[in-house]
Formats: C-alpha cells, sequence, structure tokens
C-alpha cells in the first residue's frame, strides 16, 4: 500500500512528514503553554477565573494528541521504513538496537525533562516555562532526525535512479542485437 503507484507515498517519505509535524509540534508547544510574560502568544489569553475555560490546558490536549498521532505514525512505519532502506534480510541488524535505544530514550527522557523542569521552578520559573527547554530540545532532535531521512531518502533515490539508468543502458544495448538477429532470420 505504501510503495503503490496509486498513493505515491514511501515509508521513509510518510516517516519524514511525521517527523517534521513533530519537530513544529514540539517548537510551537512552548507558545500554547507558556505564561503571557515567558511565552509567546499569539492572542492574550483571558484572565483566568474558577469557572473559565482553559485556552492553554485546551491547546495543550490538542497539539499532545497531534504529537501522540505523529509518534504512532513514526512507530508504525518504522519497520516499513527499515525493509525499505534496509531490506528484510538485514532488519534484524537494524531494529533491535534501534528499538533498544528507542526504549532507553523513552525513559530516560521525560525522567530528565521532569527533574530538570523542577529545578528550573524551584529556581523561580513558572512551571510552564521550565517545560519549555525540554519541548525545545525535543523539537531540534525531530528537527535532525528530519534532517537524517531527508539525507537517506535522497540518497535511495540517488541509487533507484543510476539502477534505472544502468537497466535501461543494458536493455537498450539488448535490443539492437536481437533486431540485427531477427533481421537476419527473415
Amino acid at each position: 500500500l505504501m510503495d503503490s503507484p496509486r498513493f505515491g507515498a514511501s515509508a521513509m517519505l510518510i516517516r519524514l512528514f511525521a517527523q517534521f509535524a513533530t519537530c513544529v509540534i514540539f517548537a510551537v508547544l512552548p507558545t500554547v503553554v507558556g505564561e503571557p510574560r515567558g511565552g509567546l502568544y499569539f492572542v492574550e489569553p483571558p484572565a483566568p477565573t474558577d469557572d473559565a475555560f482553559s485556552w492553554s490546558l485546551f491547546g495543550f490536549v490538542v497539539i499532545k494528541s497531534a504529537a501522540g498521532l505523529t509518534f504512532a505514525v513514526s512507530a508504525v512505519v518504522s519497520g516499513a521504513m527499515g525493509v525499505q532502506v534496509f531490506g528484510s534480510a538485514n532488519l534484524r541488524y537494524i531494529m533491535v538496537p534501534g528499538w533498544l535505544s528507542f526504549g532507553i530514550a523513552g525513559a530516560a527522557g521525560p525522567i530528565t525533562s521532569y527533574l530538570t523542569a523542577q529545578r528550573r521552578a524551584y529556581d523561580g520559573m513558572s512551571f510552564a516555562n521550565a517545560y519549555s527547554l525540554y519541548f525545545y530540545l525535543v523539537a531540534g532532535l525531530a528537527g535532525l532526525n528530519v534532517c537524517i531521512i531527508g539525507l537517506i531518502y535522497a540518497l535511495e533515490r540517488r541509487a533507484v535512479n543510476a539502477e534505472i539508468a544502468k537497466h535501461s543502458e543494458s536493455l537498450a544495448r539488448e535490443r539492437p542485437a536481437e533486431t540485427t538477429t531477427n533481421k537476419n532470420t527473415h
């Protein structure tokens, strides 16, 4: 389905767009949940009251839901991307260390984020702004991932185009020999 010409997308392109969306989401997240003096609100939020609707909380839920979607898409297509790039025979050499690294980072990232945010909050920063550093770091790592996947995609396209050109040349060399043989037999 992913490599179908009808849909025109490969696992790598889907992963590329999901990582780009992750980068944008985490770069925007601090502006949604930040404080008016420390964040960059596009619209000044209303003053909070006991029964007021919380735009910051609503924005946080929407953006984190989108981040969960991009995570799910990236996780689902990572196996297909591994097959596309390395082939099914080599998949075990790539996926085992990749998922191990993913698990370690998935455990260490939130713990480090929480401890760093707590330290920054104890030093007088609001909790919303204390987490901003973590969100910007995640956005930077997702941006780096976009660059790496883009480079892999460009190299793969280059190799595929070289194979197509090589195959076309070999067909062109075989065809004149076939036409000469066919003329001699008639």
